[in-house]
């Protein structure tokens, strides 16, 4: 899967919100003198900083008021061991490793980036950014100058965007104009605008004026106007009447528009106050806007109040919007008295406010949101309403869900409800689902679901599985989706009999496409293992597209072992052979590169033999690039010799 600084980006939101609120209640000191600070070359960085108030650090155990142990041995954090503490991408705040980060002194916080640097230049691996995230973090804390002159040293440019942002949030924290002066500093004009939008969310609690300054001096278009959500959501819970004085001077209809939408709702606990800052608004589509934010958002609690704001809108999208989000929030909490005003509706309302709300009426009553929605008019948006009924309702009683499917009379409403119940037996229940689709027959709708079914079955049953998708007649390309999903799945936890079963295949075809998708399922959790297989078992084309299987997936992980791959494989080819066996490989190996070393993956690119798949490799390369360094991608681009992966490469950066 490609990565790119917006997945960089995506981490660093994620992580600040918890790290910010967990970190910044201590206040950032310098490193004492004390500090034990590491050999050169010692590969375990010195723990054991001390406050400047003469405190251990929150993760000493020998603290009384320490919330938690340190999870490493006192004095020692290798590479190996704060990577057993990180989770990579989606794990959230991660208290262990941030607490043997906040042990380390200033000077292991310094070791620690460079040694970073060198592990993410050969090795993909979201932990480090996680663990880089710490360093920074920590680092800003104990010494901002010393960090903020640390990330502009950094030659990775992922690793360096992610820095700057970390330690921009720290210093904004404290002193916001100090963190707009080094942002104003920055050349570059990808990494200028994340580090303003990381400035300006941590800057708007403590000085919206300065965040609102930033924001209008630099955010230029429409595509900025979630920075204007987020800026006055804060800003009307710490100040709405200074957040609706501002509004004045927000130009662009988009960016007029998200402010609206926060304002509106950050006034919910003054609801009259919310109503006159709606009707006050000098535009009809705005007050529109300010009305449904505040009646959905009011929904939520307190729906009746809402009802009567919904009166203040006409007809329309704003209205619908308004009126879905009363029903969903009330069926939640009072479905019965919801109920009675969904009989109050006119006929569309109605059948608006039933779909909207078929998640709750669910949870309360899936009987109950069965004979409702079978009360109101056949509709293409009413029909998707059966399959989320269903799904729902498999999951509380998948018996009674299904008796009532089978009642319904053959239709698109019956198929959908079908879909439905696929989707939540294929998981609980594939043996089930099975007999389901066996029994109601494989539809254009339904059909992806068959692999989905088996490769979830061979888990619990890999006979029955098996024995099933033998027997059961489908087209021959949904049947070998089927076999390639299994396979796939099994490998993951007995590759030895997914191996078997995949080469036991008659039909060469089959065996072939079923043997790529083993490699590929076992590639991802043991890429050596696999590569060993393919080089023993295999040979012929089906080992060269398995090896590219086992390059594909480890070039996201590894990206120097999978080039070493790749040149042993390609060694006693000549250009023409090795650009038909592995010039799919090849695109892989420089699209990850990339990611983190564009200048030496273009190198390599261009040594290859010219053919089409150089030239994707070299567009992909350019496209990575120019996400935050266009000006040097521009340079790269304007140097290559004129031909197809110029010409290519060219279309990247319009």
């Amino acid at each position: 899967m490609k990565q790119s600084l917006i997945v960089i980006v995506a981490v660093l939101v994620g992580f600040a919100s918890g790290a910010l609120v967990f970190s910044t209640k201590k206040q950032p000191v310098q490193a004492s003198p004390e500090s034990v600070n590491p050999l050169p070359g010692n590969p375990n960085l010195g723990l054991g900083s001390k406050r400047e108030n003469g405190s251990a650090s929150s993760s000493n155990p020998a603290n009384p008021e320490s919330n938690s142990e340190s999870p490493l041995p006192t004095g020692k954090a290798s590479m190996s061991q704060l990577l057993e503490l990180a989770n990579g991408y989606g794990g959230g705040f991660n208290r262990p490793l941030f607490d043997a980060i906040d042990a380390l002194s200033a000077t292991s916080l310094r070791d620690l980036s460079g040694a970073l640097e060198k592990q993410v230049s050969n090795v993909h691996n979201p932990k480090f950014y996680q663990i880089s995230f710490a360093v920074f973090n920590r680092w800003a804390q104990l010494n901002p100058t010393e960090a903020w002159e640390a990330t502009l040293d950094l030659k990775n440019r992922n690793l360096q965007t992610q820095a700057i942002n970390v330690v921009l949030l720290q210093i904004a924290n404290e002193n916001p104009q100090k963190a707009k002066t080094l942002v104003e500093s920055l050349t570059e004009p990808n990494q200028k605008q994340t580090a303003l939008s990381a400035i300006i969310n941590g800057s708007a609690g403590k000085n919206p004026d300065l965040s609102f300054q930033l924001l209008t001096e630099n955010n230029r278009g429409s595509h900025h106007s979630w920075q204007y959500h987020q800026l006055f959501a804060q800003w009307a819970l710490e100040d709405p009447d200074a957040a609706i004085a501002r509004l004045a001077d927000v130009k662009g209809q988009q960016n007029r528009h998200q402010a609206i939408q926060s304002l509106a709702a950050g006034l919910l606990t003054e609801p009259e106050k919310a109503l006159q800052f709606a009707k006050n608004l000098p535009l009809k589509n705005e007050r529109q806007i300010a009305l449904q934010a505040l009646t959905s958002n009011l929904a939520a609690t307190n729906p009746e109040k809402a009802l009567t704001l919904l009166e203040e809108l006409p007809p329309g999208q704003q209205r619908q919007q308004a009126l879905g989000q009363i029903a969903a929030n009330w069926t939640s909490h009072d479905p019965e008295a919801a109920e009675a005003w969904f009989n109050t509706l006119p006929v569309q309302e109605r059948a608006a406010a039933i779909r909207n709300s078929m998640w709750s009426l669910t949870s309360h009553s899936p009987e109950r949101a069965a004979k409702m929605l079978a009360d109101i008019p056949p509709s293409n948006q009413t029909i998707y309403a059966y399959q989320n009924l269903t799904q729902q309702w498999a999951q509380q009683d998948p018996d009674a869900a299904r008796a009532w499917v089978e009642d319904l009379d053959p239709g698109p409403a019956r198929s959908q409800a079908v879909n439905g119940l696929l989707q939540s037996l294929q998981q609980q229940d594939p043996a089930g689902a099975a007999s389901l689709i066996e029994e109601m027959g494989v539809t254009s709708q339904n059909k992806h679901l068959v692999g989905n079914i088996v490769s979830n079955w061979v888990r619990e049953d890999p006979d029955a599985a098996l024995t099933w998708l033998d027997q059961w007649e489908t087209d021959d390309n949904t049947h070998n989706q089927s076999i390639n999903n299994l396979v796939r799945q099994w490998a993951t936890h007995d590759v030895t009999e997914a191996a078997k079963y995949a080469i036991g295949l008659e039909d060469d075809q089959r065996r072939d496409q079923a043997i790529e998708a083993l490699v590929g399922g076992w590639a991802g959790q043991d890429p050596n293992g696999a590569k060993e297989w393919v080089m023993s078992e295999l040979e012929g084309p089906v080992q060269q597209k398995s090896i590219n299987a086992v390059i594909n997936n480890l070039a996201h992980q590894d990206v120097v072992a999978a080039l070493d791959i790749y040149e042993k494989a390609t060694s006693s080819m000549d250009a023409e052979e090795a650009t038909k066996a592995y010039g799919n490989a090849l695109s892989h190996i420089a699209s990850s590169w990339s990611q983190h070393d564009p200048e030496s993956a273009g190198e390599w690119a261009l040594q290859q033999p010219e053919s089409s798949q150089r030239d994707q490799a070299v567009s992909n390369i350019v496209s990575n690039w120019a996400r935050y360094d266009p000006v040097r991608a521009s340079e790269f681009v304007s140097e290559l010799p004129e031909g197809s992966s110029r010409d290519s490469a060219v279309t990247n950066l319009i």
